[in-house]
Formats: C-alpha cells, sequence, structure tokens
C-alpha cells in the first residue's frame, strides 16, 4: 500500500495492517507525487506472484478483487476492470 503524500493517519494505519497481515507492506512518499508516482513506486517495491492496483477513494470498488484474482487464477497475465459507465 503506498501512501501518496497524505497529511492525515493513512501511513499508520497501513503499519496497523501490516502487524495484522505479513502481506501487507506499507510505503509512504515524502510528497503527493500523483497517482503514476504512487503506482509506480507500488510495483517497483512489490515481491509476490501478482500486483493489484485500485484507488482507496473507491473509484476502483474492492469488492471485485476476488473476481479478478480467481481470474488471474485461471491463466490470464493481466486482469484489467472497466467502468460499464460514469454516474
Amino acid at each position: 500500500m503506498v501512501d501518496d503524500g497524505s497529511a492525515d493517519s493513512t501511513y499508520q494505519q497501513v503499519c496497523a495492517l501490516s502487524q495484522l497481515d505479513s502481506r501487507i507492506k506499507g510505503i509512504a512518499l515524502s510528497r503527493n507525487f500523483g497517482k503514476e508516482g504512487a503506482l509506480l513506486a507500488g510495483l517497483a517495491h512489490a515481491t509476490g506472484a501478482a500486483s493489484l492496483t485500485l484507488d482507496a477513494d473507491h473509484q476502483h470498488p474492492p469488492i471485485f478483487i476476488p473476481e479478478m484474482v480467481a481470474k488471474w487464477q485461471a491463466g490470464a497475465d493481466i486482469v484489467h476492470a472497466v467502468k460499464r459507465s460514469r454516474s
């Protein structure tokens, strides 16, 4: 999880989650570098077999994560979600 220079307690919450689940790692950027910079930082530090990216503001609903992981486990190299509409 990448904290892109937020001024709230985001990074402390990520650290608390990492204590509960060793698969969770946190990266705190020194300032806001934008979405692309945060994604690059996360991907550069990822060590697992796969990486999943989504915005924390719920533009990408986490409810779809299990379905996306299942498609990857079924053999897809890349799973990419696309909005059906912009309401």
